[in-house]
């Protein structure tokens, strides 16, 4: 499937604000309608309502669904920002009706997962990057609430999200769905993907088929010892690596029902940390990750070598 990455610095790109619905329309512009010289993902928008939106996969998912409630007027009051939520379905027929949603109910309440549009102060509008295909799309946010890192002033992510397709290992996987984001009604401005309490994934099915939602846990693939995703050990693993003056890289597995079922699709980590390789800095990949480029992205208010390593190539395969 093509990758197209948006971004909020790019030309016609839509603003993200404080207020009710902005969020649902700038996953419209990304997913749908496109915007300036970008064209739309290939999703489609079925079904909508007050500050709501149903959107669904095109060419070459499962044609699932996924819900965004976007009509929280205010700040969330146990979060102290404006937040939004997001709930996959395997099957909907209107805006608020669907069958196997994941997560279910008892495993999220309310309208499901939370994602962190923005925060009251400082003023808006927020920066932010959607990369997405026509089954897949995660969305990072940079409200702005962190000051800009390193030696670039990269701005700080302080949300993530992701949703759609996954690179399975099971052949003709068609439960190969998953939704990340954080869990409702928590207290917390980084988006530690990797290994964090905070962050909740889940797949549609497990790997039999079997109805109802499953947690899916982003396992580390690295045997370096990292705790969070983007913290690494730079003590022990220097960066770059002085035998070939690379970037050592690994991915993070989806692990359900006790078993690896496939990959996070396009979030790398590193031994190094993130902060060694350099916040904004790209760089491309080298045998056997030859064709691939990257993207380093700070990510946690709280530490100053936390990050995430985006891939920016259309390359995400399985593990």
């Amino acid at each position: 499937m093509a990758l197209t990455i948006y971004r909020s610095t790019d030309s016609g790109a839509p603003s993200l604000t404080y207020a009710a619905g902005s969020f649902i329309a700038m996953l419209d512009a990304c997913l749908r309608t496109g915007y300036g010289s970008k064209a739309g993902a290939g999703w489609t928008k079925p079904y909508t309502g007050a500050n709501i939106a149903v959107f669904r996969q095109g060419a070459g998912g499962n044609g699932r669904y996924i819900r965004v409630w976007n009509a929280r007027t205010g700040d969330d009051p146990a979060t102290y920002c404006m937040t939004a939520n997001v709930r996959g379905y395997e099957a909907m027929t209107a805006v608020s009706t669907g069958t196997n949603p994941f997560p279910t109910t008892t495993q999220s309440n309310s309208n499901g997962l939370m994602v962190r549009v923005a925060f009251s102060t400082p003023s808006y509008p927020t920066g932010w990057i959607v990369r997405a295909t026509s089954n897949w799309f995660d969305v990072l946010v940079f409200t702005g609430y962190s000051s800009p890192r390193g030696a670039n002033s990269a701005p700080v992510a302080d949300s993530y999200f992701s949703f759609g397709a996954f690179p399975s290992l099971k052949s003709g996987d068609t439960y190969n769905d998953f939704i990340l984001a954080e869990a409702n009604n928590s207290y917390y401005y980084y988006p530690y993907v990797g290994a964090s309490g905070t962050f909740s994934a889940y797949v549609s099915r497990n790997d039999l088929g079997t109805v109802g939602a499953k947690i899916a846990n982003p396992i580390s693939l690295s045997g370096c010892g990292e705790g969070m995703m983007g913290t690494g050990s730079p003590s022990s693993f220097p960066y770059p690596n002085r035998v070939n003056s690379s970037v050592d890289l690994f991915q993070y597995a989806l692990h359900c029902d006790g078993y690896f079922r496939g990959a996070l699709p396009g979030v790398w980590g590193s031994a190094h940390g993130t902060q060694a390789i350099g916040y904004g800095n790209t760089f491309s990949g080298i045998a056997p990750l030859a064709g691939r480029t990257f993207e380093v992205i700070a990510a946690s208010a709280a530490a100053t070598d936390v990050g995430v390593i985006l891939e920016t190539s259309d390359t995400f395969t399985g593990l």
